[in-house]
């Protein structure tokens, strides 16, 4: 929820300035903003499909890909089109990622706690979406600043998401050999 955070913050507060200096055109950062969004509005029905169907860790891992994968064809793309399609990819991968943790986070809970427990995964967003704009602007004078920070972000989740579901398995094979 926290990298979830340290995404949306910056995606919400400062993406349409980063988009209006990439493109110059007022028409344009709202279509590609708007990708975003959509990107993540398309996502939520095939996250709720899949977050049951499959290890939690490595799903998130796979949107932090898929995520990277939008960030590399948003710095890459001269076509707007290609350009929106990244965005849109972008936006999939951010989105997505709240509601697998929370997901993950109560899967083993008992009922008595996913009040108190969900209530703990907000305020970590909240410090993410916090945290996220002001580490973000840490990059503002690099050129592609804001996508290399939201790289970094999906590229270290990814890692540590890849290493926790290695770990999962690693430990369940160890249970079945005992």
């Amino acid at each position: 929820c926290l990298v979830s955070g340290l995404l949306l913050g910056p995606i919400y507060g400062l993406m349409p300035v980063y988009i209006a200096k990439q493109v110059g055109e007022p028409t344009q950062t709202g279509l590609l903003m708007a990708a975003i969004i959509l990107g993540g509005m398309a996502i939520q029905p095939l996250v709720s499909y899949l977050s049951p169907r499959m290890d939690k860790r490595l799903l998130m891992a796979m949107c932090c890909l898929i995520g990277l994968v939008g960030v590399i064809g948003a710095i890459e793309s001269n076509d707007f089109d290609f350009k929106a399609l990244s965005y849109f990819i972008l936006g999939a991968a951010s989105f997505a990622l709240y509601p697998v943790a929370i997901s993950l986070a109560c899967d083993k809970l008992p009922s008595v706690k996913l009040v108190s427990a969900t209530e703990l995964m907000l305020l970590c967003y909240s410090l993410g979406s916090v945290a996220g704009p002001l580490l973000a602007l840490t990059l503002e004078n690099k050129r592609q600043g804001m996508m290399l920070y939201l790289g970094i972000c999906l590229l270290s989740t990814c890692l540590y998401m890849l290493f926790k579901s290695l770990q999962k398995i690693h430990t369940q094979t160890d249970h079945l050999q005992n």
